[in-house]
């Protein structure tokens, strides 16, 4: 039920509804049509808005640390979401702009930092369950040279609690659990993700990658409405939601 409940919370948080809901109302209530449309102008310009966007999502993303600080670590726990599914062309892989997630457990992996990589996901969808994006991933990297029993995978999770959940049975599964991993997903889900990792007693160090935010050197389009503003801001306001919706559920 939570994993229904979350899908249509995802719909409802976006700011560009919000908009588009106001100005249906300036539309259609005439009596508050001023008050409907000043909200709905005030909601677009706070949240298309890519200077004070930058500013929110650079203070909540979680940095990395330096690589020449890491140790070696068991394993680098890759959570998904990097990857979308095209049914037309089953042949080919689709990474989305969270593809660093895997891109860097490779690079990581390769300059020996971990020794093996966990890839933890099934399909968060609702219309499409068959889908099982660490399967799609291992049979990538497998074909592009690693050892395939160095790449572990969790097929079952659709949310960040069922990772945290599902990768803790699997690190004892290998007798691996008491050892310390690297955790590896984008700067704006470290925050949740790091939560459920803890309260499943797995010992991790953050490690960001696909970072939203940017040094600000200036230029007009800070203070143009942005696309990518909106976007960012379903993605800070989605997490926040789900920070709230965990705690609450018990999850952190």
């Amino acid at each position: 039920m939570f994993f229904y409940l979350s899908k249509i919370l995802n719909f409802i948080i976006h700011p560009i509804l919000w908009v588009f809901v106001l100005l249906l109302c300036s539309l259609f209530i005439r009596k508050r049509s001023k008050l409907f449309l000043g909200l709905g102008m005030l909601v677009f310009v706070i949240f298309s808005n890519p200077l004070l966007c930058n500013f929110v999502m650079r203070n909540w993303e979680i940095s990395a640390p330096p690589k020449e600080n890491l140790p070696l670590m068991e394993v680098g726990i890759v959570l998904t979401g990097a990857l979308s599914h095209n049914p037309d062309k089953e042949d080919q892989m689709h990474v989305g702009e969270a593809g660093d997630r895997f891109t860097e457990a490779m690079v990581l992996y390769k300059q020996g930092f971990i020794r093996k990589i966990l890839i933890t996901g099934g399909s968060g969808s609702i219309l499409d369950p068959e889908f099982k994006e660490s399967e799609a991933l291992k049979t990538f990297l497998v074909t592009v040279g690693f050892p395939e029993e160095d790449i572990i995978i969790e097929a079952n999770s659709r949310n960040t609690h069922e990772n945290a959940t599902n990768t803790a049975e699997v690190l004892k599964a290998h007798s691996i659990d008491d050892r310390k991993h690297l955790l590896i997903t984008s700067a704006f889900h470290m925050r949740r993700s790091l939560a459920c990792f803890s309260k499943e007693k797995i010992d991790v160090v953050p490690y960001s990658v696909d970072f939203r935010s940017t040094y600000v050197e200036w230029d007009v389009a800070w203070v143009l409405p942005s696309p990518h503003a909106f976007a960012n801001w379903s993605m800070l306001i989605k997490e926040w939601v789900g920070m709230v919706a965990y705690k609450v559920a018990g999850y952190i």
